[in-house]
C-alpha cells in the first residue's frame, strides 16, 4: 500500500484503533471512579449502621449514669444524716448507762440490792454487741 489511498486507509484504521483505545481507557477510568465511589458509599453506609446503635447505647448509658449519680448524692446525704444520728444515739446510750451504774452504786451503798443489773457493756466495742 504505497499509494496515498493506502496511507489514508491506514491512517483511518490507526486513528480508529487509537480513538477506540482512548475511549476504552477513558471509560475504564470513569468506571473505576464510579466503582470506587460505590465502594466508598457502601463502606460509609455500613459504618453508619454500626455507629447508630452505639450512639443510642451511649445515650442510654449517659442517662443511667446521671440517674446513678443522683441516687449516689441522695445516699451520701442519707449516710451522713444517719451517721450523725448514730453518733448522737451512742452518746445518749453511754450517758444513760453511766446514770444506771450511778443509781446501782447508790442502791448498793444504801444497803439495798438493785432489782435490775445490766450486762457488762462497752459503748464502742462492736465485738460485744448482743452478748
Amino acid at each position: 500500500m504505497d499509494t496515498p489511498t493506502g496511507a489514508i486507509i491506514m491512517a483511518i484504521i490507526g486513528s480508529g484503533l487509537l480513538s477506540g483505545s482512548l475511549a476504552a481507557v477513558i471509560a475504564g477510568a470513569f468506571a473505576r471512579r464510579k466503582n470506587n465511589s460505590d465502594a466508598a458509599q457502601t463502606i460509609t453506609d455500613a459504618a453508619l449502621k454500626l455507629v447508630d446503635p452505639l450512639r443510642e447505647s451511649i445515650t442510654s448509658m449517659e442517662t443511667k449514669i446521671e440517674t446513678l449519680e443522683k441516687k449516689d448524692c441522695v445516699q451520701d446525704a442519707t449516710i451522713e444524716k444517719m451517721t450523725r444520728q448514730l453518733t448522737r444515739f451512742a452518746a445518749r446510750i453511754a450517758y444513760l448507762m453511766g446514770g444506771i451504774e450511778s443509781l446501782m452504786r447508790q442502791i448498793k451503798d444504801a444497803g439495798g440490792v438493785p432489782c435490775f443489773t445490766p450486762d457488762k457493756w462497752e459503748p464502742f466495742d462492736e465485738w460485744n454487741m448482743g452478748r
